[in-house]
Order: structure tokens, then C-alpha cells, then sequence
């Protein structure tokens, strides 16, 4: 008969047994925190923008623009480009006043970092914030030109610009929100029909002239984000890097979500993907961005 093990060296083994299998994942997690500190010569612009509403985009700006504003020393502008009223300003924990920014000749004239972040609201991960949405009409999609008259003035004065563009049309304005960005993340769901749309979208940004890098987010809505990443993988008919996000409850809560109320497989997964997006900003080759995400995969399809 088998003798019922104490409790208590069953959780000294799993202890042991954590802290021997999260060796590696501690090395990937510095080597994401170096990739999110590393310094860059210019203002890097990173933009989002989603196959679909409710794909998540909003929220995961908010979650990058986050992660960079605790961990980079330098400013990060978050930028709220989307149509409703959660957008990245509300998921930033900023009250409805922030989703539309005041003009201001200041700071479109600004020749200071001071004159660049006049007025400017600060959410409570410390990024600052521009609210490009319709005070009026929520429902409006801010048109890319207000992007340029009130964010392209001050991007120089930020190191990081995260802008949520929202669901633009690839027929209309996708091409300037690809045009304002190093790197461009298309965000979906994990529903088949949903990624092979992203990968479609994200094929056609890709054709532009001069296109910016281009990534695919997929939200991982019912838990099958891996496994549709694996199929199109294995099918090799995209070459366009793949990065997914565990699907969390709290980003659906009727509050703001918190660092605290994330799980923590979706705060590391957030870490990874600021990571993945600072570093194909700054990618001098095709090659070494496509590897590097692809690397990023990679590993959560390990631990999945």
C-alpha cells in the first residue's frame, strides 16, 4: 500500500520543481527587459489596429504603453486613435474627459519637452496620453489627420509612441496608420476565420511602399490562440510573426484592469509583447525582427 506523501514535501518538490523549470524563463524575461530598456536614437512609433471590434486592441495598448511607461526611464506617449468609449484611454484607468484631448498651440508648436507634455494627461502607469476621440460622437473614428496634427508635433519629445488606431479600413486610412509607425501590430481574435484575416491584413501592410514591421497579435478568446498559430505555421503560407495573448477576464470587467487584477501569465505575456514590439522598432533586418517574435511564439506555445 502506498503511503500518502506529506503535503508539505509535495510543495517543497513543486517549489523545487518551479524554481528548476523557470530558470530558462527567468533569462527570456531579462532578456525581454533589456530589449524593453534599450535605448534608441529616435522617438520609436508603435501602432496597433484590430480585423474587428472587440478584438482587443484598445486593451492591448493600454497593456504595452503600460509596461513601457514602468520600465523605460524615458517618457511614452499613448496615443487613443479608436472609436467607443473603451478605448486605450479608459483601460489606461483615465476618466472619459482624456478620450479627447484639448488642442493645443503649445505643444503644436513645441520646441521643448516641457511645451511637448503641456496639459497632457498622465495615467497612473505614468504615460502620458493624447485622447484623439470625438467629445461629442464617441462612435466617430477619429480620421488619421487629427493623429498628425496633434501627435506628430511632440513625438520627437517621447521616446515611445503607442498608438491605438483602433479598425481602420484597408482601403481607406490603414495605410496611414502603417505610414506613422515603425512597427505595426494587427490584433484578432483567436477564431480561425479572425487570424486568417489578420494575416491577410497584415500581408497587405507589408506590400505598401516603405512598410513598417508588421506583427500579428492574436487574443487568445476560448484558448485555441495556439493552436491556430500552429496550423498556419504548419501550413507555411504566411510569413508574417504571430505573438499571443492569453485571454484574461479582467480586460472585460466593468472596471479599468490592474497589473494586480491580471493574471500573471497575462502580465508576463504583456512583457513579452512590449519586448517583441521595441525590438522590431528598432530591427535593422527583416530576418532578425521575423526570428526574434517568431522566438517570442515560440515560447508560449512551450508553456501553453
Amino acid at each position: 500500500m502506498r503511503a500518502t506523501p506529506d503535503p508539505r514535501d509535495v510543495l517543497s518538490a513543486l517549489a523545487r520543481s518551479a524554481f528548476t523549470s523557470t530558470a530558462g524563463g527567468a533569462r527570456d524575461l531579462g532578456e525581454d527587459d533589456r530589449h524593453i530598456r534599450q535605448s534608441v536614437s529616435t522617438s520609436r512609433r508603435i501602432g496597433l489596429t484590430g480585423v474587428a471590434g472587440g478584438s482587443g486592441t484598445s486593451a492591448t495598448a493600454a497593456a504595452v504603453a503600460s509596461v513601457l511607461a514602468h520600465r523605460r526611464a524615458g517618457r511614452v506617449l499613448a496615443v487613443d486613435g479608436a472609436a467607443g468609449l473603451r478605448g486605450t484611454v479608459w483601460h489606461l484607468g483615465l476618466d472619459d474627459e482624456a478620450r479627447s484631448t484639448p488642442a493645443s498651440a503649445v505643444r503644436r508648436t513645441a520646441r521643448t519637452s516641457w511645451q511637448a507634455t503641456t496639459d497632457l494627461p498622465v495615467a497612473p502607469s505614468g504615460a502620458l496620453v493624447v485622447g484623439l476621440g470625438d467629445r461629442d460622437d464617441p462612435s466617430r473614428v477619429p480620421v488619421p489627420s487629427r493623429w498628425a496634427d496633434e501627435v506628430e508635433p511632440i513625438a520627437r519629445f517621447h521616446e515611445v509612441v503607442v498608438s491605438d488606431w483602433g479598425v481602420r479600413s484597408p482601403h481607406v486610412d490603414l495605410g496611414d496608420a502603417a505610414r506613422d509607425s515603425h512597427v505595426l501590430a494587427v490584433v484578432s481574435r483567436s477564431e480561425r476565420a479572425a487570424l486568417e484575416e489578420a494575416v491577410a491584413l497584415a500581408g497587405t501592410v507589408a506590400r505598401i511602399p516603405s512598410p513598417p514591421r508588421v506583427v500579428v497579435v492574436v487574443v487568445d478568446v476560448g484558448g485555441v490562440g495556439h493552436a491556430a498559430a500552429r496550423l498556419l505555421r504548419r501550413r507555411g503560407d504566411h510569413d508574417v510573426p504571430l505573438v499571443t495573448l492569453p485571454w484574461d477576464a479582467a480586460k472585460t470587467a466593468g472596471v479599468p484592469p490592474t497589473s494586480r487584477s491580471l493574471r500573471p501569465a497575462s502580465r508576463r505575456a504583456h512583457i513579452e509583447l512590449a519586448a517583441a514590439l521595441v525590438q522590431a522598432s528598432t530591427s535593422t533586418s527583416d530576418v532578425e525582427h521575423a526570428e526574434h517574435v517568431e522566438h517570442v511564439g515560440s515560447r508560449q506555445e512551450a508553456v501553453s
